[in-house]
């Protein structure tokens, strides 16, 4: 990284407020990402003693042809007669 650009110069107080915050913003950031990684890892432990090769997991139930429609709407928008519950 290098230096900021904008209306802030490093030797003025709202140079050196802005230097503290992307201080913060930096180490704030870089917390979060030691975090999202140790959860990655224990996620990646977790799937490979669990054996589970597949993202999706399966659902109980039968389908039937039209059960992705959806039902009890009024009108369609073909007809243009469509209206929203609620």
């Amino acid at each position: 990284m290098g230096r900021v650009e904008g209306p802030f110069r490093d030797d003025t107080p709202a140079g050196d407020l802005q230097r503290a915050l992307d201080i913060e913003i930096v180490d704030h950031l870089g917390t979060q990402n030691a975090k999202l990684m140790e959860e990655i890892d224990r996620l990646k432990k977790h799937r490979s003693q669990h054996g589970s090769t597949s993202s999706w997991s399966e659902v109980g139930g039968t389908t039937t042809a039209g059960a992705g429609m959806l039902s009890g709407s009024v009108g369609s928008v073909a007809d243009g007669s469509h209206e929203r519950g609620g």
